[in-house]
């Protein structure tokens, strides 16, 4: 029985005081028939009224009409609201929905015909079996409408690709299945990570200004002496890329381009740190490279340059410099066999909200059970047609809380530990890089759960793992300008670029699809050491190569089917190196 101070309540919640007892009885008459509860029927009274009668205090009139239109219909189908069951507007099939059918159904109503519901498989087609084998596709997320035709996943056309082995590295791993059960520690390094509460998009042009002026002057200070150090010779070394000189001298500056467009060998310029007293000429000179052996240069990127300047106007560049590594991380403290499973998201095919991909890898990772499972967002990618249209009843964070709780109810009693990573791009969290943690109510916290920023640096007994989820290389190589760059190709050489930099995202100005807060950027975005392994997801070929002494893997996107695993073994007699790694990049 639905108690009558329970029902007041609710509409009192939504601003509707109903005082009239008629209204009430028929209010509460509605309810025991229909086996609905309080809460639902005000929902379903909001859902048919605002429409309507742009009102949401109930009337006889209109509870009326509720019971004829709605409630005496009934149901041809409940769709349960779990998260093993899709849920969302299919624009498809328009023609065979009406918009006042199934309103009870969408807030779980139920009535005595009500039948049960069966797993909706996909429709049958002219593809042979043998090429179309896909898993019965099932409702996800409470629907506000029902759609009777749902949508079969994008599936690869043979499951004979699947478990295939695309990409090696180092050596060949007997088994890749964990028999050591031991629950490994995982925790931040001592390097700055942006806090859980930051506050971002507050920016001052002049603060970014002295930001960008500032770290010129550390950053390239730095690269000069680390030159000078190198070549061991007398060049004179000044901070004024104005300086009028007819024999050749070392400065830096940050790398900007002329004119609006990509960068291109003849509107390269050089931005000094400041600008000398007296002078009312910008720091801002451009470069001529014609007498560079080879260069990759791309706007952002802080270099040193061995130059001439004759006119103060145009400095003619014989050499250019920019190492800026940090330094390498302690030996890993291993006493066994640490392994990880790494994927990048989106994690569902871009014509479903089903999440095929990641099922399907919580099934590799409940059969091997390796130590450390990192996933990567976007988790709820906000360009997907289903998020954009809005068609999911659930909010965004309710969506992803239900996928996390489902994750981990999978991996109880395994000893895997779970690292989120968020990404800018995630409909439920924060627009802006870099990116404070995920956000989870205490009934999804988990021990084996952790919740870290973008970018972030993980300790597992020593072993450092770096992690951004901006897709850093495509950025880069949309605007990276090359001549001559022999020895490297270009995915290890965009990889470079971000540890030379001892930088997560060093391109400036950012991609469009980017928001970075340079304050937050600054502080956050930096590498104070160099990891061990360097994941850069990206949309690029995936990879897997050491730059530096430093692992660099690229996993690829996961709603492409790929993920990747690891083994890393402890040191020998005190010794560690990047031999110890070995990985997979393969189909899930």
């Amino acid at each position: 029985m639905v108690a009558k101070e329970a029902l007041i309540e609710q509409f009192q919640a939504l601003g509707s005081n109903v005082e009239d007892n008629a209204v009430l009885n028929k209010c509460l008459d509605l309810c025991d028939s229909y086996g609905i509860d309080e809460e639902t029927f005000v929902e379903i009274w909001v859902a048919f009224s605002v429409p309507r009668y742009k009102s949401l205090d109930p009337t006889l009139e209109g509870l009326g009409q509720l019971e004829r239109i709605e409630l005496k219909k009934g149901n041809k189908l409940r769709v349960e609201k779990d998260l093993s069951k899709l849920a969302v507007y299919n624009s498809c099939n328009s023609k065979q929905y009406n918009e006042n059918d199934d309103l009870l159904e969408m807030y779980g109503g139920r009535t005595p015909t009500t039948p049960k519901v069966k797993r909706l498989r996909s429709p049958e087609s002219d593809t042979p079996e043998s090429e179309n084998k896909v898993r019965a596709v099932e409702n996800q997320f409470s629907p506000v409408t029902y759609s009777q035709t749902p949508i079969t996943p994008t599936r690869k056309s043979s499951r004979s690709s699947s478990g295939k082995v695309l990409l090696s590295f180092g050596e060949g791993v007997v088994s890749w299945k964990n028999n050591d059960k031991t629950r490994v520690e995982v925790e931040k390094t001592e390097d700055p990570h942006v806090p859980a509460k930051a506050m971002y998009m507050f920016e001052l042009l002049s603060k970014k200004f002295s930001i960008m002026n500032l770290l010129c002057q550390d950053v390239g200070t730095r690269i000069c002496e680390y030159w000078h150090r190198q070549k061991n010779d007398d060049v004179p070394i000044t901070w004024n890329v104005r300086s009028k000189s007819l024999t050749y001298f070392r400065t830096w500056g940050k790398v900007v381009h002329e004119m609006k467009g990509k960068l291109n060998n003849k509107s390269v310029m050089l931005v000094g740190c400041k600008t000398p007293l007296g002078q009312n000429k910008s720091s801002c000179v451009r470069m001529d490279l014609s007498n560079v052996e080879q260069y990759s240069l791309f706007p952002g990127q802080i270099i040193a340059v061995e130059c001439k300047n004759p006119t103060e106007d145009l400095l003619i560049v014989k050499e250019i410099f920019a190492h800026n590594y940090a330094p390498p991380s302690k030996p890993p403290q291993l006493l066994q066999n640490l392994h990880v499973m790494v994927a990048a998201g989106p994690f569902t095919p871009m014509d479903n909200l089903n999440y095929g991909p990641l099922w399907d890898l919580m099934k590799q990772v409940v059969q091997n059970e390796p130590h450390l499972l990192i996933l990567i967002g976007p988790f709820i990618e906000f360009t997907h047609p289903e998020i954009e249209k809005g068609t999911i009843a659930d909010t965004f964070q309710e969506l992803f809380e239900q996928l996390v709780s489902k994750m981990m109810t999978q991996l109880q009693g395994t000893c895997t530990q779970v690292v989120l990573i968020p990404s800018n791009r995630d409909a439920h969290h924060d627009p802006i890089y870099p990116t404070p943690e995920f956000f989870v109510s205490k009934a999804v916290q988990n021990p084996n759960l952790h919740l870290m920023p973008d970018p972030c640096m993980l300790s597992v007994q020593g072993f450092t793992v770096g992690v951004t989820s901006v897709d850093s290389l495509m950025h880069l190589g949309r605007e990276e300008i090359t001549s001559n760059m022999m020895g490297m190709d270009k995915l290890g050489r965009l990889a470079n670029h971000l540890l030379s930099q001892s930088c997560y995202y060093p391109l400036y100005p950012p991609a469009e699809e980017v928001n970075v807060d340079m304050t937050l950027w600054e502080k956050y975005a930096f590498m104070d050491q160099q990891p061990h392994l360097l994941i850069l997801p990206s949309a690029m070929r995936h990879f897997c190569k050491t730059i530096k002494g430093c692992v660099v893997l690229n996993p690829e996107r996961a709603n492409k089917y790929l993920y990747a695993r690891l083994v890393i073994k402890p040191a020998v007699a005190g010794v560690w190196n990047q031999d110890k790694v070995s990985c997979e990049i393969l189909q899930i």
